[in-house]
């Protein structure tokens, strides 16, 4: 058994799993390191502010772009290389038209969003260019994922980062521009990085702008079915700061934010994890080996522990070094990071489950679980900020993403059977 799991540890996935962990942690690092500079010069309302223009750009991302990037990925396991770019080619004309009517909705409603979000109306229009610039990035980082290339990967969402913080310190410190550079901070650095993509794609020859209807209908099939998915996530991660900001007020909008990111760590473990795990996952499922199919299941499992338990020890750690990793007016962020952390871990399972839907191509039964979960996250929040006040809404997070996992769980076993528990029949391990 031991040599088994040896040559798992020693294997080409854990090298890749081991490259993206430390480009995340650094990518992560970065902005944690910043965060004792940043909570120093900004006030809890200014971080409000910071945080509602970060979330609302996710917020936009399925529809500028329609989440099609995620076709790519999925495409390039089937297509030659003339033809994945003009299949991306084609993503990006998807991209700029959905784009042009999403930003002329924003600015339509621009004072109904600053209502709601606090975000002034002349800053409304730089959350469309943000988000479109980071769709052409997310297209590249695709390819060179599926291409099994961590360390372009890594270099290249390190850099971006570090401009990006580099730009906000510069900013807010230097040019004393309180969160307005931080926001500046992200524009430039998105947009730099947005055109750097289709420098790279044009010269890698995987970006050939000839319109191709038939590739444009299976993107949008692929990615329309994952709207709901992509608001799912987007929803869950503003839902929480609205209802704060409207209820509670926009102090504790960048208490809890900042408690956010605090227990991101988790976050970006998963995350990286998974960049690694699902082009390894694909291969073997096209295998259809069951002795394969166990091992799998094995080591979800194993997985699942142990996000469990670096939740909680995570939690305790920050609750003892809060003092020193943020200034004084940001020690009330201490309440949200123990139930942020379990959620994150919780979030991280569902990554863990999801990918066998992506395999089966069955992405329109999972809105279905994304769309209960959306409803049940904004009553959640609403009942529990009601009772709870801010901590109610990292609570409801939490539990929203407990209830995301186990729903999907449930439906990939359903879509694409796995041994989940083959150990209960008293099956063979081999």
């Amino acid at each position: 058994m031991w040599k088994k799991y040896y040559k798992f540890f020693t294997g080409r996935l854990f090298r890749s799993i081991g490259i993206y962990l430390f480009s995340s942690f650094l990518n992560g690092i970065i902005p944690f390191l910043i965060l004792p500079v940043l909570t120093r010069f900004l006030s809890p309302s200014d971080y409000g502010i910071v945080a509602m223009f970060s979330v609302l750009i996710t917020f936009l991302a399925p529809f500028t772009g329609l989440s099609v990037h995620g076709a790519v990925y999925r495409k390039y396991f089937d297509l030659d290389e003339k033809e994945i770019a003009v299949y991306i080619g084609n993503v990006c004309f998807v991209l700029l038209t959905s784009s042009l009517i999403t930003g002329l909705i924003l600015f339509l409603m621009s004072k109904k969003v600053f209502l709601f979000t606090g975000i002034p109306v002349n800053w409304v229009c730089a959350l469309i260019v943000v988000s479109m610039m980071n769709f052409l990035s997310q297209v590249l980082l695709s390819i060179w994922q599926v291409q099994e290339k961590p360390v372009f990967f890594g270099v290249y969402q390190n850099l971006r980062t570090l401009l990006n913080v580099s730009l906000s310190l510069f900013f807010v410190i230097v040019l004393s521009l309180s969160w307005k550079g931080r926001v500046l901070g992200i524009v430039v650095s998105s947009g730099i990085f947005g055109f750097l993509s289709l420098y790279i794609l044009r010269r890698q020859k995987l970006l050939s702008l000839t319109l191709n209807i038939e590739y444009i209908k299976n993107a949008l099939g692929f990615g329309i079915p994952m709207i709901p998915t992509a608001l799912k996530a987007a929803i869950i991660t503003i839902t929480d700061k609205i209802f704060i900001t409207n209820m509670v007020g926009m102090r504790f909008t960048g208490l809890y934010s900042v408690g956010s990111q605090l227990s991101m760590p988790i976050h970006l473990l998963t995350t990286s994890f998974n960049s690694a795990y699902v082009p390894w996952l694909f291969k073997k499922l096209k295998e259809n080996d069951m002795k394969i199919n166990k091992k799998i299941v094995r080591y979800s499992y194993l997985y699942f522990f142990i996000l469990f338990i670096l939740a909680l020890i995570m939690s305790s750690i920050l609750d003892k070094l809060l003092f020193y990793l943020v200034g004084s007016e940001f020690i009330g962020a201490k309440t949200f990071i123990s139930w942020l952390s379990m959620g994150f871990a919780f979030s991280g399972m569902h990554s863990m489950v999801v990918n066998y839907i992506y395999f089966a191509q069955k992405t329109a039964l999972y809105g279905i679980v994304s769309v209960v979960s959306l409803l049940l996250n904004i009553t959640l929040n609403y009942v529990f900020i009601s009772i709870n006040g801010a901590v109610g809404a990292a609570q409801a997070t939490c539990l929203t993403y407990l209830f995301t996992f186990l729903m999907t769980w449930r439906l990939s076993s359903k879509v694409f059977p796995m041994p989940w528990f083959y150990f209960l029949k008293g099956e063979s391990k081999a």
